[in-house]
């Protein structure tokens, strides 16, 4: 099955973010995230809930992204982050659209007005 996308919806820039552990002098793990890549994506809002959370207010938004194929990128070890600076948490393992050709990833993004 062929699938085509086209490249004019890919109207995003975002950032993808690697997680990286390190352990200190006193043997406990310190997690920073950086940059690895760059790129453009089509971003597709899916759904969105609110709850209470710690006595916040909390809004959940579900978002999917489609990127060009990117070898490696799980949910485990990476994050998106947008043009605006949103970080969203990846729910799932990314779909291959295409052999290599796009990936679908879905994400989460919090706002709880921090």
């Amino acid at each position: 099955m062929s699938y085509f996308m086209d490249p004019g919806e890919m109207n995003r820039e975002i950032s993808l973010l690697r997680r990286t552990t390190t352990t200190n002098s006193y043997n406990e793990s310190i997690e920073s995230w950086s940059v690895e890549a760059t790129l453009f994506a089509r971003r597709r809002d899916m759904s969105g809930s609110e709850g209470l959370e710690a006595g916040q207010i909390v809004a959940t938004t579900k978002v999917e992204w489609t990127i060009y194929y990117y070898e490696g990128l799980n949910a485990k070890d990476y994050s998106i982050r947008d043009e605006r600076g949103n970080t969203y948490d990846i729910t799932s393992r990314p779909r291959e659209k295409g052999f290599r050709k796009y990936m679908e990833i879905d994400t989460n993004v919090r706002d709880n007005n921090e």
